[in-house]
């Protein structure tokens, strides 16, 4: 498969970040639920702290909670706060536009209640085909009228001889009735039904009211006196739970069964937070689903909590799908004057996902957008730079190719490249590499002119010396020649042994034993024996560094390449020159160096000395380049390093070589 197509298939797995962001939207989902949760709880608390330690709250809450104990959660009339002046007119209108819902008392009787300014007001609408309107001359039994029970014995009747205001009695007891003023009314006539709006004192229904409606065609009663409990929603709780309201967050006190005492704040629902629907959001819940939640009523109930008709259903915690938004909701029992059984009461916090999802689904919005963009940059970087790739390698290729003719011989030269990458290290080896197979190669192709050049001396004078005898008959003469031919033969055989050592050399190698020497003390005997043989020459032997110095070697390989080093440095010093052996410490690994003076390296063979058969000074003719080579092959042995430059400054030639300790 091509480079590029296979950059191309690692560049596909980038398809793994938006599956990475979705888990982690999912993930932050559930955090933020949490996290909400953990917020609502901390509100409650501190809200619940701030009531029980109000005196004035938690009198009022108890006798509010004990009412509704005494009548049952059951047999409830629930007086909703009105937030605006009422008008007494007989029409439902301001009570639908206040959003109060109707609550049915029987199958003929529905009505609505509210408080404002310490007034009770009440809309009553009675279904009644046939109405009975009151005539003096006939008992009120004769005509329609509503009766609103109050405690004990103590009721109002509202009665009218014509639609319009009301008259209003108060019963005394034993069957006495009184105008009362304090309490008024309004008659409005509808097609199958009449209906009466109130206003009476909020203090006289505080132990709770029935509703009577009497038919004066039937002379019957259509609802039972048996008192409901007056429940409502108080301004006193409202503004205590105000203190603690934050935007989103709804707070509520729930008695039993779910009636609503306080409430304060309202939940935000998406299209309040957003204008329009997001194209992130529809994404986000095809992504995260719909949870599997209870689903609340779209509209709440008359005076209770949402989907609460029992308090036993009422978690401490609990989530709900309401109108296709995610609804948390955090409950708190409250103990009211210290009591463990005093009737139950609930501090609940409210509030929906959507401020959060619009949160979420802004981040995955942009998590969609940034590793779409992500893919596709890298995509096409991932694609150009397989090109590139590509290209490199081909053009290294072709180099590669063009470097070599048909017949091996190398002709060119191969790019080395001036990139840090694998790729310019590869191309800078393959340019090292042909450059030292060029090199060995004109070694081979001079190899035979230097053995020529190395051989035709010798030969020359045992050839001439042989002529000459032939024609010369004076012994001492002949004697002057056989020595010249005896000394070609000489030089003939010492080059002969040379070459032949050199070569096995490279199998004595393989069979050598290492073992732990003191390379100083080593020296330091070899560095004696060196005085006496290259005498008159000054030898001298330095250490740097603390003794022993331990390293693992095959020590006669070690002094085979000090003989050579040392020979090489004898025949290009003086009878009086100074050879200086110096063996010092580096990290880890020992360095040594034969320092002679003397003629200084060529520029051009310092890099080369080491081969066979380079020579590298002028001589006596008899140094052949080989004794070098063997150096070099013995310090590759020990997987060393040799190097050989001038001190310029000093006039000295240095043969450095370095040998790891481990």
């Amino acid at each position: 498969m091509a480079l590029r197509r296979q950059l191309l298939l690692v560049a596909s797995l980038t398809l793994a970040l938006p599956w990475a962001g979705c888990e982690y939207v999912k993930e932050m989902e559930a955090s933020l639920r949490q996290g909400q949760e953990a917020a609502l709880t901390a509100t409650v608390q501190a809200v619940s702290a701030r009531i029980l330690t109000d005196p004035q709250l938690t009198v009022a809450l108890a006798n509010s909670v004990e009412s509704l104990a005494q009548h049952g959660s059951d047999n409830v009339i629930y007086a909703h706060l009105q937030q605006s002046p009422v008008v007494l007119d007989g029409y439902d209108d301001e009570w639908r536009n206040s959003g109060i819902p109707w609550q049915s008392l029987s199958p003929q009787i529905k009505t609505a209640w509210g408080a404002r300014d310490e007034q009770l007001f009440g809309y009553i609408q009675v279904a009644d085909s046939d109405r009975q309107f009151f005539d003096p001359s006939l008992s009120h039994t004769s005509a329609d009228h509503v009766v609103i029970g109050l405690s004990g014995q103590d009721a109002l009747r509202f009665f009218s001889a014509a639609p319009g205001v009301l008259s209003v009695e108060r019963h005394l007891g034993e069957g006495v009735w009184q105008r009362e003023h304090r309490a008024v009314g309004v008659w409005n006539e509808q097609v199958s039904s009449y209906a009466i709006e109130v206003r009476l004192p909020l203090s006289w229904a505080q132990q709770g009211i029935s509703i009577d409606a009497h038919d004066g065609a039937s002379a019957s009663s259509l609802e039972s006196r048996e008192l409901h409990a007056l429940v409502q929603n108080e301004r006193i709780y409202d503004e205590a739970l105000s203190i603690f309201a934050r935007p989103g967050i709804r707070l509520s006190l729930v008695a039993e069964d779910g009636w609503l005492l306080g409430r304060s704040g309202e939940v935000l629902f998406r299209h309040q937070i957003q204008e329009r629907a997001s194209f992130s959001h529809w994404l986000l819940r095809r992504i995260l689903g719909q949870p599997d939640f209870p689903r609340l009523p779209d509209q709440e109930i008359n005076g209770r909590l949402n989907g609460i008709s029992s308090t036993a259903s009422l978690n401490e915690t609990a989530w709900y799908i309401w109108s296709d938004s995610l609804l948390g909701r955090v409950a708190l029992p409250l103990e009211l004057l210290g009591k463990q059984d005093s009737p139950r009461l609930w501090l609940v916090a409210e509030q929906t996902m959507d401020s959060l999802e619009a949160l979420t689904s802004g981040a995955m919005g942009r998590l969609l957008w940034y590793t779409t963009v992500a893919m596709v940059l890298s995509g096409a970087a991932l694609l150009a730079y397989a090109s590139v790739l590509s290209w490199r390698i081909r053009r290294l290729s072709r180099a590669a190719q063009q470097a070599v003719d048909s017949d091996g011989r190398i002709r060119g030269n191969l790019p080395s490249g001036r990139s840090s990458d694998e790729i310019g290290d590869l191309a800078r080896s393959f340019a090292a590499l042909l450059q030292r197979l060029r090199e060995y190669n004109e070694y081979l192709e001079s190899l035979a002119s230097k053995l020529s050049h190395e051989l035709r001396t010798p030969l020359a004078i045992v050839r001439s010396s042989l002529d000459n005898l032939e024609q010369i008959n004076d012994s001492g003469e002949q004697r002057v020649y056989i020595e010249r031919a005896s000394e070609g033969a000489s030089r003939l055989s010492k080059l002969l042994n040379a070459m032949s050592a050199a070569a096995r050399l490279e199998q004595t190698l393989q069979h050598s034993e290492f073992e732990e020497v003191d390379l100083a003390e080593l020296l330091e005997h070899l560095a004696a024996s060196y005085s006496s043989v290259y005498a008159p020459r000054n030898i001298s032997y330095v250490v740097v560094g603390e003794r022993p110095m331990r390293i693992r070697v095959a020590p006669e390989l070690i002094a085979q390449l000090c003989d050579k080093l040392v020979e090489n440095a004898a025949d290009f010093t003086g009878d009086h020159g100074l050879i200086e052996l110096h063996l010092s410490r580096h990290a880890n690994e020992l360095c040594l160096r034969v320092i002679n003076t003397g003629p200084p390296l060529p520029e051009s063979l310092q890099d080369r000395i080491f081969d066979s058969l380079t020579s590298s000074r002028a001589g006596d003719g008899q140094h052949l380049g080989l004794g070098l080579h063997v150096v070099k092959m013995i310090v590759r042995f020990h997987k060393g390093k040799v190097r050989a430059f001038n001190l310029a400054e000093e006039q000295k030639v240095v043969f450095e070589v370095v040998l790891p300790l481990a």
